[in-house]
């Protein structure tokens, strides 16, 4: 009997994660939707009890759940050995200290499996350690989610707006025909995970629900201010990554596309420049500004002047040559050398 294809391929970073991984698996038992799913754990070389927790669940739900054991390679290379191998017809991540909404899931699910669109929205959940939950308040959802839940329009009859991978779930035969690699070995490869597809995007469906639930407030979090300080060099890298990808991509695209390129571009880039702010001020951090600068207006002058028309703070802070905020910092600083 020929096996019905799965509607949705989950992919689980998991590293280390041997406190939080059962409540992330358990979050997808449910059994009204478990014929329909794939959950592929991708063990990125723990040395903790991850990988035995992954097999327990593989062999009771051997049609769900399937342990993918590997060397460690960081986040991006759990995703990109995920969508090699993913069976689902749509194709969504879901971090090992991470967890679904059942409710959501389900609800995601059965609308998925009757979907086309290339890219779909579902809401997100924060939830503090003390248990208490917040609906994460973002721009897409204000604007669409409620007026267009499960319906979906093209790029171009949309306002661009910004989302995140907590948000997305990704139609799996446009990922293989525009194939893409995430860095290895590199943290924040999310935000490129969800502007590569961008420019192949033909239809955004929306959903008015929460799916995903985020933890928030624990130590060691990719987000927090001495991460951020610690791996500017990957954050840097990333966006660069971006920037020689949008010159690539933006000609084939469609010009909405592109706007919703340059939107998500430009978010990333606020988010470099006030990673950058967080050092002791020196001339060393201004001259990457300049670099930064300089290597984004070679290789897309558009981008460039985007990144300073709509972004209000990159622009304030061109057109004080980044001097108001450095001329305050060097006051106090002794490296300025």
């Amino acid at each position: 009997m020929e096996q019905k294809q799965k509607i949705l391929t989950v992919s689980i970073a998991a590293y280390n994660v041997e406190p939080y991984l059962r409540k992330t698996l358990d979050s997808c038992c449910i059994p009204s939707i478990m014929d329909g799913i794939e959950v592929l754990i991708v063990n990125d070389g723990s040395k903790d009890g991850t990988s035995a927790i992954g097999h327990e669940y593989e062999a009771k739900w051997p049609g769900t759940f399937r342990v993918i054991d590997k060397e460690n390679g960081g986040y991006g290379s759990t995703v990109n050995t995920a969508m090699a191998q993913a069976k689902g017809k749509y194709f969504r991540l879901l971090d090992g200290d991470d967890w679904f909404d059942q409710e959501g899931l389900e609800k995601l699910v059965t609308f998925l499996a009757e979907c086309e669109a290339d890219c779909v929205l579902s809401g997100r959940l924060e939830v503090d350690a003390e248990g208490q939950t917040k609906h994460t308040d973002n721009e897409w959802f204000r604007m669409y989610a409620e007026k267009l839940n499960g319906q979906s329009r093209s790029p171009g009859e949309l306002t661009p707006f910004i989302y995140g991978m907590w948000e997305v779930a990704y139609r799996t035969e446009m990922l293989r025909a525009h194939p893409f690699t995430l860095p290895e070995h590199m943290l924040y490869t999310d935000r490129l995970y969800v502007v590569y597809p961008i420019p192949w995007i033909r239809r955004y469906a929306f959903v008015n629900y929460d799916v995903y639930c985020y933890r928030v407030g624990h130590e060691g979090q990719s987000v927090s201010v001495e991460n951020r300080i610690r791996h500017l060099p990957e954050i840097i890298g990333g966006f660069d990554d971006l920037v020689k990808y949008y010159g690539e991509t933006a000609e084939r695209a469609p010009e909405a596309n592109r706007e919703f390129m340059k939107a998500r571009i430009s978010q990333y880039y606020n988010n470099v420049i006030r990673s950058l702010f967080l050092l002791p001020a020196s001339k060393k951090a201004q001259g990457q500004i300049r670099e930064i600068e300089a290597r984004m207006k070679e290789i897309s002058l558009e981008l460039y002047t985007y990144c300073g028309e709509n972004n209000r703070f990159i622009g304030y802070c061109r057109k004080y040559g980044y001097a108001v905020y450095w001329l305050r910092k060097t006051r106090k600083a002794e490296n300025w050398k």
